[in-house]
């Protein structure tokens, strides 16, 4: 965890962008942090490695999960995910 936060320590975070993402880096840790604590070692190395993937995830397990709720459009998985 602490190679992905270093990765974005150069960070400027005094512009809306550079917040945007060192609180991503920030969420990702903390979820693999929890992950990891409940034993999901493969999932949380995968939070914290490839983000496109761990993404493509979450999209795909909340479509299945609610499914009977309605279409859900873009905007809404660019909240949720990592």
């Amino acid at each position: 965890m602490q190679k992905v936060m270093d990765q974005y320590h150069d960070l400027d975070t005094d512009t809306e962008e550079g917040k945007w993402e060192y609180g991503k880096a920030w969420v990702r840790c903390r979820f693999a942090s929890v992950l990891r604590y409940f034993g999901e070692y493969e999932l949380a190395n995968l939070v914290l490695n490839d983000p496109a993937a761990t993404n493509m995830r979450i999209k795909d397990g909340l479509i299945r999960f609610f499914k009977d709720t309605g279409p859900m459009d873009d905007e809404f998985f660019m909240k949720v995910l990592l």
